[in-house]
């Protein structure tokens, strides 16, 4: 078991010993479930990055900095695409790295939710 493993499990052991009623029962089948499966492994597909739900400062400071292509183009919703496609590939470069873990050549990462 990884120590997310364990401190996830604590946690869930937690919500069970101060929990009452169906809030404790819930909380009962919830900790058996984690118990059962561990932390779920997911598969990144190809062309696809994990990135932190809300961004970092790096990331948001990525997207102001971002240089955009010297292009001529002749509308403003075409500008302002080609702006947040420029920002979005800033900000997903600047994204922190989950840790990875390896196993028969596919890259898996571990999720602690």
């Amino acid at each position: 078991m990884t120590a997310a493993e364990e401190i996830l499990l604590k946690e869930m052991r937690y919500i069970v010993s101060i929990s009452t009623g169906q809030v404790k029962r819930v909380a009962e089948i919830a900790l058996s479930t984690v118990s059962a499966l561990g932390a779920q492994q997911v598969s990144v597909p190809a062309g696809c990055v994990l990135v932190p739900i809300e961004p970092t400062e790096e990331m948001l400071k990525a997207a102001r900095n971002a240089p955009m292509p010297a292009v001529w183009l002749d509308s403003i919703s075409a500008r302002a695409n080609l702006a947040s496609s420029t920002q979005y590939k800033a900000m997903i470069s600047a994204a922190p790295q989950p840790p990875k873990e390896t196993s028969n050549d596919t890259t898996h990462y571990t999720t602690n939710h």
